[in-house]
């Protein structure tokens, strides 16, 4: 079983402008790509580069909200449901003309104080929402715990919790983006808690510590995670989601066993 990876646009590649990164990527053998926010372009110019550049693409994450007032997505925070819900319709000329698989959504950095209820409540209606809406356009929907160290305040942070938040939601077309970055920072035990969660996990993402430096350095044993993800018959996609620096293809050498770098 070969293990497959994707480039994260938003990390990787950022020698050229987002719409030619799709073709960057081709370029060093990635044979499929996802977006972090590809909101800092249009959609036409996004759906264009994904045209021209001819790879899959995997997942990007809705709207967050205003990241410049301390924003980072709505579907937590009760009082936002109408902002929450313009977030992802406006995904959605984005997602739907490249075929997108999964569509992140961000959970939200809830204000101190929020009442602890309120908040769980909203975020399992607004994801029922989110799901119905993308399930009609043939996507699914990714829910990622983050780490509080570089999101102060972030309302999901550990597998277990969007495990019981699937569960709550009680639909097929929900799982867990598990990146190793944030899981690493937030609960350690990375090993027990991907396993004891493999159902629920349809996306991945890799990084390493503390400084998302590629996946072959820091304190994270990637090699050990990959090996992992092959006995338990991880069929899904592995986000290269990391800090290349300028120049992605030199970071790329750790890849090179999956058919990756050498373009």
């Amino acid at each position: 079983m070969t293990l497959r990876f994707t480039a994260n646009l938003s990390w990787l590649c950022k020698e050229v402008d987002l719409p030619d990164r799709f073709a960057l990527a081709r370029k060093l053998g990635f044979e499929a790509v996802e977006c972090g926010l590809p909101y800092e372009v249009s959609a036409e110019d996004f759906v264009k580069g994904w045209k021209d550049g001819g790879l899959p693409l995997i997942m990007i994450n809705a709207g967050t909200g205003d990241m410049a007032a301390g924003e980072y997505g709505l579907a937590a925070l009760p009082g936002r449901e109408a902002d929450f819900r313009q977030a992802i319709q406006a995904s959605l000329p984005y997602a739907l003309p490249t075929g997108c698989r999964f569509l992140h959504v961000l959970a939200g950095i809830v204000p101190e104080g929020s009442d602890a209820e309120a908040c769980s409540t909203t975020y399992v209606e607004n994801l029922k929402w989110a799901c119905a809406l993308c399930a009609e356009h043939g996507m699914q929907v990714l829910i990622e715990p983050i780490n509080t160290m570089e999101r102060p305040g972030y309302y999901l942070t550990g597998t277990d919790q969007a495990a019981d938040v699937i569960d709550r939601v009680g639909r097929p077309d929900i799982g867990i983006q598990y990146d190793t970055h944030n899981a690493q920072l937030m609960e350690g035990d990375i090993t027990r808690t991907l396993t004891r969660n493999f159902a629920k996990i349809h996306h991945v993402q890799v990084a390493g510590l503390p400084d998302r430096s590629p996946p072959d350095s820091g304190e994270v044993n990637h090699d050990h995670v990959f090996t992992l993800l092959e006995r338990l018959g991880y069929e899904g996609w592995i986000g290269c989601e990391y800090r290349p620096g300028p120049d992605t293809a030199a970071t790329l050498g750790w890849a090179e066993r999956f058919g990756i770098g050498k373009g």
